[in-house]
């Protein structure tokens, strides 16, 4: 692979909350650590934004993270970091519910449901830098017709010369140049 994968238009990308320790996301803000911006080929980052800042995580007390962080170890064989590491799980998490009440979905209505129902952040977040919002596990899950948030990439879509389904990156990128920075479109807004 020759690119971050955060830049593939097709999988979900997670940024980062700091949620403040409260249960309301009203008072949520994007962590100083989570990423934002186009990737090289100009999709927005992140799709989304989950839980990230001080998570509690199970780690065994012989593990490297709890060697190199003994100050973080908040019970025996529990840790609290940060890092987009930790919300993109949050996010599987909520995927893997979607997915065991619609088993027939495809990795796009995941997407679609996950982003369609997120919720805004406490104000003076940076452009671009929450996504669609962030996530609402609960919503995303009662979704019953999800929009597709790569519809407008659906005609990038095709066989290469092995006979696999491809993206065709060149004319995607003929396809940015040509219509420019107005360029807008997925359902989600996030081409």
């Amino acid at each position: 692979m020759d690119y971050a994968p955060a830049s593939d238009p097709f999988i979900i990308v997670v940024g980062a909350t700091e949620t403040k320790d409260t249960a309301d996301t009203s008072d949520d803000t994007v962590a100083p650590f989570s990423a934002f911006g186009r990737s090289w080929d100009g999709f927005a980052r992140p799709d989304l934004v989950a839980p990230g800042r001080y998570m509690i995580a199970p780690s065994p007390a012989a593990a490297a993270l709890t060697a190199q962080y003994p100050g973080n170890v908040v019970a025996p064989g529990y840790l609290r970091l940060s890092g987009t590491s930790f919300a993109a799980p949050v996010v599987a998490g909520a995927a893997a519910q979607i997915l065991a009440r619609h088993p027939l979905w495809t990795p796009d209505d995941v997407k679609g449901a996950l982003m369609q129902t997120t919720q805004p952040i406490a104000p003076g977040a940076a452009d671009g830098s929450v996504g669609a919002g962030e996530l609402a596990a609960a919503s995303a899950a009662a979704v019953e017709n999800p929009i597709d948030p790569n519809a407008a990439l659906d005609r990038f879509v095709g066989q290469d010369s092995s006979g696999r389904t491809a993206f065709d990156a060149q004319a995607w990128s003929h396809a940015v140049r040509r219509e420019g920075d107005g360029w807008s479109g997925s359902a989600a807004g996030q081409a």
